[in-house]
Formats: structure tokens, sequence, C-alpha cells
């Protein structure tokens, strides 16, 4: 089987030409079409709950290990009432 010969700027199109090749081998077809099965009921479970794709992205990057950091505490001069 050749290269792709585009560039694929989503992985599921990726998926789904190979997955649809018939000139692949067939366990290799297999293999991608269950991957992109995984992916889609993943994706499709939390579209359900009523989310869009970049409500989805955004809570990701807010959460767990992707969460920013906390902002560095403010040194207050007690005597003085002001920053040093």
């Amino acid at each position: 089987m050749p290269g792709p010969a585009k560039p694929y700027d989503d992985p599921t199109v990726f998926l789904r030409d190979v997955m649809n090749n018939p000139e692949a081998d067939v366990k290799l077809r297999i293999d991608f079409a269950r991957n992109l099965l995984m992916y889609s009921n993943v994706l499709r479970s939390k579209l359900t709950k009523g989310q869009t794709t970049d409500e989805i992205a955004k809570s990701a990057a807010t959460r767990g290990k992707y969460k920013p950091s906390a902002p560095p505490a403010r040194v207050v001069d007690i005597r003085k009432g002001r920053k040093p």
C-alpha cells in the first residue's frame, strides 16, 4: 500500500480513508476501524451531555494535570500596610 497522497489535518479522516481502502491489509483495516470506533464513542458520550467540542477542550485544559498553577502569593508588609 503506498503512503498517503495528501496530508491529513484530522486523524479521523486518515483512519476512515485507510479503513475504506480495499487495497489495505484486512487486519490493518480492522484495527483502524476499532480505533475510530473507540474515538467516536468517547466523543459521542461527551457530546450527548450537551457539550460542544470547544467546551470539551476548554474543560480538559482547565482541569487535571493541565490545570494552570495558582499565581504567586502577594507579600504585604503588615507594619507599613504596603507591598515591600
